[in-house]
């Protein structure tokens, strides 16, 4: 027999739900809480009134080695306009892993010198934040995942590309230009720095930001010599078309010779 009644660790949160379940297995008594952001769970395991309290840490969520199931790509398919190359490239060889727990898909970021430095959790459930960035381990330069086409990091660098987020990255990167992710942050000194001293050269960075922020495009035009911001028509370049994708490219690569 269960019964429902408010507990001691949460009190219900704000509006004092009953959800502390206790119920028996023989003489000893369990209590659990249901709520998703406590912990509680309370476990009476002595006849003679001896009681143990354990908290036990939900986890958030948890990375699994191995490709995403078919439902989420489905997802993803449907949400953007992949031409048919990028389709059969992302159910033969996707660019992110299975997640546990939550409804999502983990991205691993690379550095410019191909090191796992972090991972971009993208949820599709309609939790907010949708993305969020993990660092994996210590690291002074900023998380920025570098997709890149050549096998080192000084090959065939110019134009190269910054964008905000890892999908706008990999579909530039999938018609072979090097790109770099800011997932979520901003063109600060520090990336400008990363990129110099990656490239061994003053290469041209073109900065494709969401439409709606061009202007901070623009404002970091003005601090940092060799960028050049790119007004995208509406949306971003994850939400482009094939179409659109190519003759954006080819337009900036004619107005730059």
């Amino acid at each position: 027999m269960s019964s429902h009644t408010l507990c001691p660790k949460c009190k219900g949160g704000s509006k004092r739900e009953l959800s502390l379940s206790t119920w028996y297995v023989g003489d000893v008594r369990h209590e659990k809480c249901h709520r998703a952001s406590c912990p509680y769970f309370h476990r009476e395991h002595d006849p003679n009134g001896h009681v143990e309290v354990i908290y036990r840490r939900r986890p958030t969520f948890e990375v699994e080695t191995k490709t995403p199931s078919f439902k989420c790509l489905e997802w993803f398919l449907k949400k953007y306009p992949f031409d048919r190359s990028e389709r059969y490239k992302l159910v033969d060889d996707p660019p992110f892993l299975q997640v546990r727990y939550v409804r999502g898909i983990a991205v691993p970021i690379y550095s410019a010198l191909r090191e796992h430095t972090g991972m971009v959790l993208r949820r599709y459930d309609g939790h907010e934040p949708k993305a969020r960035t993990f660092r994996l381990g210590p690291g002074t330069e900023p998380l920025c995942g570098w997709w890149l086409t050549g096998s080192e990091p000084d090959d065939a660098w110019s134009p190269l590309w910054v964008v905000e987020d890892w999908l706008s990255a990999w579909r530039l990167h999938h018609r072979g230009v090097n790109a770099i992710a800011l997932n979520g942050g901003e063109y600060t000194q520090a990336v400008d720095m990363a990129i110099r001293q990656h490239t061994g050269q003053y290469v041209d960075v073109n900065l494709a930001l969401d439409h709606d922020a061009y202007t901070r495009a623009c404002t970091a035009a003005t601090r940092f010599p060799g960028l050049r911001p790119i007004l995208l028509s509406d949306g971003d370049i994850k939400n482009l078309g094939s179409a659109d994708i190519g003759r954006l490219l080819r337009n900036v690569r004619k107005h730059s010779e």
